[in-house]
């Protein structure tokens, strides 16, 4: 018998807490810090790179073949039912936990990135196939005997979005050059004109700011991780793609 995954970390969870996270909260530490260093400032700062390193230290747990085993980098460590004493959720819906017999570094606990919530109605209490397999509980029959072929394909969809829309930005960038413009304020509408088209350039201009880009990165990034399972997701991976090199060039 060949061997398959019973369950694993979702990958949008996995996303979140490994790198957006991290990144959101590293930026206002390093802001805090990046006008006077080192001073009391530092005690400001502080509280977000901790939290950043929490997220970055989060696993993705696996469970194949009755084996369960996580990793935090590149390789994986394997977790006998023996070291379990307990496992729960620590976030719902994003973060569970589970506590060995003895000390895992640097948190005490090993906490990993959840899985897909086997009971979507919100008005009854998450279930999750991860959580079954640590505390020895019954798994419902459809998941022993299907891998999860879909959810890898919906994965690559998405990360093959991504990468079309970074080359995309980067072609767009090396063959239409950038105009150059001023600040929107300095630019007042020209009466003598059609005052429709100069609103249409302010607009443009508006849009085009790095707030504005920012936003619009954020609410596509919410949005393929919302609509993760559904066929269009990588549309918004796409945008996501297309507005990150915009972002890092501005």
């Amino acid at each position: 018998m060949n061997a398959f995954i019973i369950t694993r970390s979702q990958s949008a969870n996995v996303f979140w807490a490994k790198f957006w996270l991290p990144l959101l909260f590293t930026i206002p530490g390093i802001g805090i810090l990046v006008e006077d260093f080192p001073t009391w400032r530092i005690l400001f700062a502080l509280p977000f790179f901790i939290i950043a390193l929490f997220h970055m230290s989060v696993a993705v747990l696996e469970v194949r073949d009755g084996d369960i085993r996580y990793k935090r980098l590149l390789t994986w460590e394997r977790i006998q039912y023996c070291e379990i004493k307990s496992a729960g959720v620590a976030w719902h819906h994003f973060i569970g936990y589970v506590r060995l017999n003895r000390f895992v570094f640097p948190w005490g606990r090993l906490f990993f990135a959840l899985d897909a919530d086997l009971n979507p109605n919100p008005f009854r209490p998450a279930d999750y196939a991860s959580l079954r397999c640590l505390r020895k509980e019954p798994l419902p029959q459809e998941l022993v005997s299907v891998t999860p072929l879909g959810g890898r394909i919906l994965v690559l969809n998405l990360r093959s979005g991504g990468i079309l829309g970074v080359l995309l930005a980067i072609a767009l960038r090396i063959v239409v050059p950038r105009p150059s413009h001023g600040s929107v304020l300095e630019q007042p509408l020209n009466i003598g004109k059609h005052i429709w088209i100069d609103t249409l350039i302010r607009i443009n201009h508006l849009v085009t700011t790095f707030p504005a880009l920012f936003g619009f990165l954020v609410l596509f990034v919410l949005l393929a991780t919302y609509r993760y399972r559904k066929p269009d997701s990588w549309i918004f991976a796409f945008l996501v793609g297309l507005l990150l090199p915009y972002l890092l060039f501005h």
